[in-house]
């Protein structure tokens, strides 16, 4: 099963899962000799909204609508707001050990920012073993909560949560770092080469220096602005 993952319907997906479907069927192959094809079929979950179309239909039929060629692709559909977010923590509830995946996705779904639902969603998280997961589960109930349009009230009953356990949490904190050195780097980079290259300094080489996002690459093209003996120098160094 190929699984597409939507924060929108975009309307250009449900031909793009026919395509990987029919990719997957004719170069991943199992058995004997690798000479068996799969049957591929395409999941589409939508976190907001839900696709227009969930089937394509390119059959050839004769005058009397008999099929000649051709054929059709559908989707299996997920549409998660559509869920209800009571029923959801029921079934959590009713079987915690094989549905507390759920907790994940109840953000998106109808009801789920009503007080008494975001208490039980809290009592049910308490129960799951993981530190670790427990972190995890209240950092993407701020994410769902803001597509949802619903990140006040959520953001208001985790504010005590404790989410420093969570690898998604530490991931991102130290991806927002770099991002901030990259963009303080791209910053002092400019602001030097303008004061010493003044009159020089192309807008083809503004534009390289305020796209790149590597910081070790950054830091060489500084050291080369404050080291290079003229702009032609320094443009070498900047196209290595």
């Amino acid at each position: 099963m190929i699984l597409e993952f939507q924060a929108q319907a975009d309307e250009d997906k449900l031909a793009s899962t026919q395509v990987s479907a029919a990719h997957m069927h004719a170069d991943v192959r199992h058995g004997p000799e690798r000479k068996g094809r799969y049957r591929v079929v395409a999941g589409m979950v939508f976190l907001c909204g839900k696709a227009s179309e969930t089937t394509i239909d390119m059959t050839l039929t004769d005058k009397e609508g008999l099929p000649l060629a051709g054929g059709w692709h559908k989707v299996l559909l997920w549409v998660v707001e559509e869920e209800d977010a009571a029923l959801a923590l029921a079934e959590v509830e009713n079987d915690f050990d094989h549905c507390w995946g759920l907790l994940f996705w109840l953000p998106l779904m109808a009801g789920a920012a009503l007080p008494l639902n975001i208490a039980a969603w809290l009592r049910l998280v308490a129960r799951v073993p993981s530190k670790r997961h427990r972190a995890d589960l209240f950092r993407i109930a701020l994410v769902f909560a803001e597509l949802a349009g619903t990140l006040p009230k959520w953001r208001e009953a985790l504010k005590e949560a404790d989410m420093k356990d969570s690898p998604l949490v530490l991931e991102w904190t130290a991806d927002a770092r770099l991002q901030e050195r990259v963009e303080t780097l791209r910053e002092t980079l400019l602001r030097l080469a303008g004061m010493r290259f003044k009159g020089e300094l192309t807008d083809e080489d503004r534009q390289m220096m305020s796209t790149q996002d590597s910081a070790a690459v950054l830091r060489e093209w500084l050291d080369a602005v404050i080291q290079a003996k003229d702009y032609t120098d320094f443009r070498a160094v900047l196209r290595r």
